[in-house]
């Protein structure tokens, strides 16, 4: 079957609901989404300062609000808009003008933690740390306060604008896959949404441009050649892995019977850099791992487990001889190796068994910004600082038992960065 997209009139018609909303804590609903898809609860405090959350909201923030498809324009400003304040748009002083990358990343931990009479309602800051919060137990009195809720359908549908689907998903699916990517909670669903059952889904099997998206909003009154400016632009898509931000597997995910082999996905390995076979028991994923380890010059193999630490991988202090010395980890001796000069013509493979048994985001910890490619990180070993990068000389493959129950599931962080290959049962 032919992939699907959201056709024109189901997301003019979630436009023109949203657009017709006049909700009063519109800024604030949309900065707890995306902030409760970075993690953050009324249990533990969540740290606005690490990288990782940085990227995560990011990642929220593009999939409620960008305006594009390519990545290419993420730094413009009147870049993305909050589906919550769609009627405020091209207001003077309203809506953010900043690039999403900006606003993602600076402006809303700003917004959060300078103390605004709201956010007081909502959060609790670490008395030594600004940028540790949590929701304070009674978070939700702020939003119930107003007696307004927001058409969960077309929120739910608004997000997915830009996606590619397998198959024509129902809206409870939809519906239910936003709920799992912001971690709402029950009491929440009561409080801040409503359901009309008014929007009739319709798919189409081409995907809706941009540029009709924005020409739904209209230009800014503070950029009035904002749709002229980007009219002709293309909506440029990788052909490997979609740069816009996935809410479900059924995205990104290439599902395969026993038409995949070696060769295949070295050729996609040379495009993604990094993929994940996930499947059943016994459907070949290690055997095709090792067979596509044969056309590598170097390979290194690794188990995660449980156990598996980020000092295993990344590197920490260890006692030697009395004295606390740094251990590189795994990974960063075979980046070290790559990197080399000699060896800049090999060509080397990570193979990660069962990369679902640890905890992935605390493995990869701040190298996680490194899987985006051609990003740097600056790390300190025994007081010697230096430049790190994924090198393109170097791929990561992972495999991953979808039926094993006894362990979590991967952060949504490190599964988008990885391209996903199902390997289906060959009955």
């Amino acid at each position: 079957m032919s992939t699907r997209f959201l056709d024109q009139d189901t997301i003019s018609t979630c436009y023109d609901v949203l657009s017709d909303t006049n909700y009063k804590n519109g800024s604030e609903l949309f900065t707890l989404l995306i902030l409760k898809h970075a993690g953050l609860t009324t249990h533990d405090y969540l740290d606005l300062s690490s990288e990782i959350i940085k990227s995560k909201l990011l990642e929220a923030t593009k999939q409620l609000s960008y305006l594009f498809v390519s990545d290419k324009y993420i730094k413009d400003k009147y870049n993305f808009i909050n589906p919550l304040t769609m009627f405020e748009w091209g207001k003077k002083g309203k809506n953010p003008t900043e690039s999403i990358q900006t606003w993602a990343t600076a402006r809303l931990i700003n917004n959060v933690t300078g103390g605004g009479k709201q956010w007081k309602s909502i959060i609790t800051s670490d008395p030594d740390n600004a940028n540790l919060i949590k929701l304070k137990y009674n978070y939700l009195e702020f939003f119930k306060s107003t007696n307004e809720k927001i058409s969960l359908e077309a929120l739910s549908l608004w997000g997915v604008r830009f996606n590619e689907f397998e198959y024509e998903v129902p809206l409870s699916n939809i519906i239910s896959n936003f709920y799992s990517y912001f971690d709402i909670t029950e009491e929440e669903k009561s409080v801040l949404f409503s359901i009309s059952h008014k929007i009739d889904i319709k798919y189409t099997n081409e995907r809706v441009t941009s540029h009709f998206i924005r020409s739904l909003i209209g230009n800014h009154s503070e950029q009035p050649n904002w749709l002229e400016k980007y009219e002709e632009i293309e909506d440029i898509v990788p052909s490997i892995s979609n740069s816009l931000i996935q809410f479900d597997n059924h995205n990104n995910l290439f599902e395969i019977g026993k038409s995949l082999n070696a060769e295949f996905l070295k050729s996609l390995l040379n495009q993604a850099n990094q993929a994940i076979l996930m499947g059943p028991p016994g459907t070949s994923k290690s055997f095709l791992a090792v067979q596509l380890s044969e056309s590598f010059n170097v390979v290194k193999r690794l188990q995660f487990h449980p156990q598996y630490s980020y000092q295993d991988l990344i590197g920490g202090k260890i006692l030697e001889q009395g004295n606390l010395v740094d251990k590189k980890g795994e990974l960063i001796i075979l980046i070290e190796d790559a990197m080399l000069e000699e060896n800049k013509d090999k060509e080397y493979l990570l193979i990660i068994e069962e990369i679902n048994r640890a905890n992935v985001s605390q493995v990869f910890g701040e190298m996680i910004q490194l899987l985006d490619r051609g990003e740097t990180l600056n790390l300190t070993f025994n007081d010697e600082e230096k430049e790190y990068q994924l090198p393109t000389n170097l791929k990561i493959v992972g495999t991953m038992n979808t039926t094993d129950r006894t362990v979590g599931r991967i952060d949504y962080a490190i599964k988008r960065r990885f391209y996903q290959i199902y390997c289906k049962p060959d009955i």
